[in-house]
Order: C-alpha cells, then structure tokens, then sequence
C-alpha cells in the first residue's frame, strides 16, 4: 500500500514538472510574439511621427495638392 501510494505521488510529482515546463513554454512563445508586435508598432509610431501633414494627405487615395 506505501509502495503505490509513493508510486502515485512520483508520476504526479513527474506531471506537475511536464505542465510547469509546458506552461513556461508557452508563456515564453507569448513573450516573444508580444515582444515583437510591440516592436512593429514602436517602428510605425516613429516612421509617423517624421511625416508631416502634408505627406500624409498626399499619400492617400488620391488625393492631389490644389492649386489655386
């Protein structure tokens, strides 16, 4: 009886390590796509804040200077 008692409390000890290296896993692979996302979204914010008004405006669909 104290033989299968340890034994059940080995294989939970062995799955509770299998889902905390699961888990960091996965947190990790979170992390990353977060961290690269962020990094896109900082590169956009800084390429905009370099053009001014009228560059943008000009560069939508169409939209041409008037000329008066």
């Amino acid at each position: 009886m104290q033989d299968n008692a340890s034994s059940l409390e080995d294989d939970r000890k062995i799955r509770l390590a299998e889902l905390v290296e699961k888990e960091r896993k996965q947190r990790d692979e979170e992390d990353k796509i977060r961290s690269d996302r962020g990094r896109f979204v900082g590169r956009i914010n800084k390429q905009a804040e370099t053009v001014d008004l009228g560059a943008r405006l000009q560069g939508r669909a169409g939209l041409q200077k008037m000329d008066d």
